[in-house]
C-alpha cells in the first residue's frame, strides 16, 4: 500500500538537498495526490502483488534533476505515481487487462519507455481521446 506521506515525501530519499517553497505543494495538489494515491492502491489491490513507490510528487527543483522528466511532468501536479515494477510484472497484467486503466480512470506510459516502473496518472496525455488506449508514448 502506497501511503499518501510517503507519496508527498518520497523525493527526500534521493534530493534531500532539494530548494522547495513552502506554498509549491497547494491544496488543489494535495487532494490530486490523495485521488492518485487511492487508484494506485485499488490498482495494486486488484493486482493482488505488493509494489513500492518509485515516484510519487516531485517539487519543481526536484523534477530538474530527475534524468528524462518532462519539464511539465504529471507528477510534479500530483497527478502522477511511478510503482517500483521489477521484472514488469504489473506493467504485464495491464497490458493484458487494459479495461483496468479505463475503469479506474488511468492512463499509463508505453512499459518500452519505463523499465522496471509503471507511470500511471489520472489525467490523460496530450494527445489522447476517448475511445483511445489509456497507455501512451510519451
Amino acid at each position: 500500500m502506497i501511503l499518501l506521506h510517503d507519496y508527498l515525501t518520497h523525493w527526500q530519499i534521493n534530493y534531500p538537498d532539494a530548494s522547495v517553497p513552502n506554498d509549491e505543494l497547494t491544496d488543489d495538489m494535495r487532494k490530486d495526490a490523495q485521488v492518485t494515491v487511492d487508484l494506485a492502491n485499488e490498482l495494486l489491490e486488484r493486482f493482488g502483488h505488493e509494489r513500492g513507490l518509485a515516484s510519487g510528487w516531485r517539487p519543481l527543483d526536484v523534477n530538474r534533476r530527475v534524468p528524462g522528466a518532462s519539464a511539465h511532468s504529471n507528477h510534479c501536479l500530483c497527478r502522477a505515481v511511478d510503482i517500483a515494477d521489477p521484472g514488469n510484472a504489473l506493467d504485464g497484467w495491464l497490458s493484458a487487462n487494459p479495461e483496468i486503466l479505463d475503469e479506474l480512470g488511468l492512463w499509463r506510459e508505453s512499459p518500452s519507455k519505463s523499465p522496471n516502473w509503471c507511470h500511471l496518472q489520472i489525467v490523460p496525455n496530450a494527445s489522447w481521446q476517448p475511445g483511445k488506449s489509456r497507455t501512451y508514448n510519451p
